[in-house]
């Protein structure tokens, strides 16, 4: 409930998140539709005293969409969250984009090596329709980005 790390919202509520028990539940669930499962704040955010974000996608074998949002430090953060993706040899589909501070996202994904899969502006007005077109034009890339699921990972 709190609006924090996963580690120390966990620990507020004298929780623990534990990977095999969450790996275990994975590998039950019906895997024949693919799962997203969003990144609680990036790859190295503390999900228990020695686990990251980063070992739960590896365990889970999750192949990655990654977010960013163009702001003043935006490329640096992109660039480290790419480096970090190849140092783990993490599977990445590549970039959304969203915000528009300025026109650097071709350089994050020349740099990165990963591309563009989606660029989104700054919406003016948050109504359902622009949602809800919103929605549509990721879940197309969602589809293209993630194989079919056939079986549990691994099989």
């Amino acid at each position: 409930k709190l609006p924090a790390s996963p580690h120390i919202a966990a620990r507020q509520e004298s929780n623990r998140i534990d990977l095999e028990r969450i790996h275990a539940y994975y590998l039950k669930m019906d895997n024949t539709r693919p799962l997203i499962i969003e990144g609680a704040g990036g790859l190295l955010v503390p999900l228990n005293e020695k686990e990251f974000v980063s070992d739960l996608v590896k365990k889970l074998d999750a192949r990655l969409i990654l977010v960013s949002r163009n702001y003043l430090g935006s490329i640096n953060h992109s660039l480290m969250t790419a480096h970090c993706c190849r140092s783990l040899g993490l599977d990445v589909a590549g970039w959304i984009f969203n915000d528009q501070y300025l026109d650097y996202e071709q350089e994050i994904v020349s740099w990165s090596g990963y591309p563009s899969l989606l660029s989104l502006p700054r919406f003016n007005e948050l109504s359902k329709p622009v949602i809800h077109q919103a929605a549509r034009e990721i879940e197309k890339i969602i589809r293209s980005a993630i194989p079919e699921v056939k079986g549990h990972p691994g099989e």
